[in-house]
């Protein structure tokens, strides 16, 4: 019964240590991101970066692997030069 009440204070301990660890971990992370958002924007807008099916930033290309914004997209009836 004893040995039950240790393992379970070490557990408990450890995952308090795990949870502030990453807690402190990504506060840093916010930071930098936080830094770099108003890059990203500018970078969207430009055409020049998108997000993928996954939600990660990525170059924008077309299917030859062309960089997008310097090639002319049809949007239905207009034609937009990037």
């Amino acid at each position: 019964m004893n040995r039950k009440k240790i393992f379970a204070v070490c557990l408990v301990c450890f995952v308090f240590s795990f949870l502030i660890v990453q807690a402190a971990a990504a506060g840093g992370i916010k930071e930098r991101m936080k830094q770099r958002l108003p890059r990203i924007v500018e970078m969207k807008k430009q055409g020049i970066i998108g997000e993928n099916a996954n939600g990660y930033l990525e170059y924008v290309t077309d299917r030859q692997t062309k960089p997008l914004w310097k090639m002319k997209i049809r949007t239905g009836k207009r034609s937009i030069l990037l």
